[in-house]
């Protein structure tokens, strides 16, 4: 499997490489210009081609229909805002292009690179609404989607810091998050 990342615009809520990273382990190859997919694809046989472009413009979905049309065996997933600009080209027979809006949730994210990349999903993956904190865990976890480090936590909550990390942990492990950027998604859906 070769993925390839088109990454004209930076996602400001999902680092797409840590989501890839989190689902395979392969290295993702990346350009930047859209311009330079149909050379890239010609050069090299890709799988699958992920295309992070939020504000897509009508030349980038042509040149995507295009480009897809001539690259049947290889699957792309566009990364954008408008899903309206694809309706067409992600509906037709035999389509092999998928479409994900950039504001969704990290774990609806991570769901879908699974299964654009046809990865089974061993693990429920969805994140429970219903866990619930003790109120030291609940503190915890306010001050480190506030931007808190584990050292003011700890000297605010006139804890250790050793506490703090441990409580952190369970944190992280009853909410399935691996960094703060859960957290946050987590705050935000939930």
């Amino acid at each position: 499997m070769r993925i390839l990342l088109v990454n004209t615009s930076l996602l400001s809520s999902i680092g797409i490489r840590k989501v890839i990273s989190t689902v395979i382990d392969k290295k993702v190859e990346s350009i930047s210009k859209v311009d330079y997919l149909e050379g890239k694809l010609l050069e090299g046989h890709y799988s699958h081609v992920i295309i992070n472009d939020q504000p897509i413009s009508e030349t980038t979905k042509d040149i995507i229909h295009t480009i897809s049309k001539n690259h049947r065996t290889t699957k792309f997933l566009v990364i954008g805002k408008d899903k309206m600009q694809f309706n067409e080209l992600i509906s037709a027979p035999f389509s092999n292009v998928s479409f994900i809006e950039e504001n969704a949730s990290f774990a609806i994210f991570q769901q879908c690179i699974k299964g654009f990349l046809d990865i089974p999903d061993d693990s429920n993956g969805v994140v429970k609404a219903d866990v619930v904190l003790s109120n030291g865990q609940n503190k915890v976890y306010e001050y480190l989607i506030s931007g808190y480090r584990t050292k003011q936590i700890a000297e605010t909550l006139n804890i250790k810091q050793n506490t703090v990390s441990t409580v952190k942990k369970v944190i992280f492990k009853k909410l399935n998050a691996k960094s703060v950027v859960d957290l946050l998604e987590y705050n935000r859906n939930f």
